[in-house]
Order: C-alpha cells, then sequence, then structure tokens
C-alpha cells in the first residue's frame, strides 16, 4: 500500500474536503476578485466572493477581501502555505 500523498490528486481532493479549504481554489479565485482590472463577468465574481467569504468565515478568519479590493498578500502565496484547520 502507498503512503498517504498530497502530491496524488485523490488525496488533495480528500484532504481539501475534510478541511473545507483547497489552497488552490482559493487563491485563484482570490486574485480573481481582488484585481480591480480582472475582465471576469460580474455574477461569477460574485460567486467567487461568496466562497471566499464561506471559507473564511468556516475557519474564524477574515481578509477584508471585496470585488476590486482586499488584504495584498501576494508574497504569501507562493511561499507560505496555510493549512486551515
Amino acid at each position: 500500500m502507498k503512503n498517504f500523498s498530497f502530491q496524488n490528486k485523490f488525496a488533495h481532493w480528500v484532504w481539501a474536503r475534510i478541511n473545507h479549504y483547497d489552497h488552490n481554489k482559493y487563491w485563484k479565485r482570490r486574485s480573481i476578485i481582488t484585481d480591480p482590472n480582472d475582465k471576469t463577468f460580474f455574477l461569477l465574481k460574485l460567486y467567487y466572493l461568496y466562497y471566499i467569504k464561506k471559507t473564511d468565515s468556516r475557519h474564524n478568519s477574515s481578509f477584508g477581501t471585496t470585488i476590486g479590493s482586499g488584504a495584498s498578500l501576494r508574497h504569501l502565496q507562493s511561499s507560505f502555505t496555510v493549512l486551515m484547520v
């Protein structure tokens, strides 16, 4: 039997469901929301904002994310991974 690895797509999916947090999905959607020059459809941005707020509330956090603005955490996205438990 293989060891559990986060490189495995199924293991990543299971871990994301257990913790209600998918690191890649969260930061991709957050970058679309906070970029004022992004041309994504407005209703899709509202859905992404809902996902971000729901994820933040499950983990008792808030980055002040709104459409077109929010805390600038660009340097943390690639160098720092937070496991929200």
